[in-house]
This record gives structure tokens, sequence and C-alpha cells, in this order.
């Protein structure tokens, strides 16, 4: 069985602990998946309201959450 990752891109609205909500999608966000903010490392809490995000999901789990500014 092939693992793919798929990758959903669009605007967060709502930025809460260990979730996220994009484009009206709530996306729960475990501990362990990597945040980058402009090509760094950060955190989840770090994550603004209105930026772009793109949210990888591997096997339908967050793996990775990226924000470019």
């Amino acid at each position: 069985m092939c693992i793919r990752d798929r990758p959903i891109t669009g605007k967060a609205t709502k930025v809460e602990k260990d979730s996220l909500t994009v484009d009206g999608k709530k996306v729960e966000v475990p501990a362990d998946a990597e945040v980058w903010i402009d090509g760094k490392k950060d955190k989840l809490e770090n994550v603004k309201a209105d930026s772009t995000v793109t949210v990888t999901e591997r096997d339908g789990k967050v793996t990775k959450v990226e924000v470019k500014k």
C-alpha cells in the first residue's frame, strides 16, 4: 500500500492549542507535527489567524503545517 502526503492550502481562520481551522475545516494537529513559519521551525501557537497555510496529511494524520507570511 502506498502512503502519500496530501497537502491542503488555504487561509487559517482560527488557531487553537491543538487544532486549526483552514477555510472552514477544523484540522487536529498532533504534538509531533512539524510547524514551519517563514522557513523556520516553530510552534502551532505562533500561527496567526488569516495566515496562508499548507497542512500536509499522511494517512489521515497531520504531519506538517507550513506558513508563509
